[in-house]
């Protein structure tokens, strides 16, 4: 039990640190450099609620183009450093680990299951 208590801690606590540098560093410098050559952001998620991000680690992940996505991919990629295709890799994989890590949480054995007294 401690030992998975402390897996939950560290994937949720890499999730957090990598989701939080990626959008604070990664994204940032990204998108600086597509308004320094003289493109627009994306408009529908300019000031919103930030659904670019996981977008942004999407197309990192893949390496190329896709054929209809709702981001520049080629710009992205194009401004995209070897630093940022890494921390798109931790955030993602660090998420999924964390939905499954909750899954069984949620509905595993019961002796991983959040106690509600």
């Amino acid at each position: 039990m401690f030992y998975f208590d402390l897996i939950v801690m560290i994937v949720g606590w890499t999730w957090l640190l990598s989701t939080l540098v990626f959008i604070r560093v990664s994204a940032k410098r990204i998108e600086t450099k597509i308004l320094q050559d003289g493109h627009d952001l994306i408009g529908w998620d300019r000031n919103g609620w930030g659904f670019r991000f996981p977008m942004y680690a999407s197309v990192l992940m893949r390496g190329k183009p896709a054929k209809v996505s709702l981001v520049e991919d080629k710009l992205i990629l194009k401004y995209a450093t070897v630093f940022d295709r890494v921390l798109a890799y931790i955030v993602t994989i660090s998420f999924v680990m964390a939905l499954a890590l909750g899954a069984v949480m949620g509905l595993g054995p019961e002796e991983y299951r959040v106690k509600t007294s």
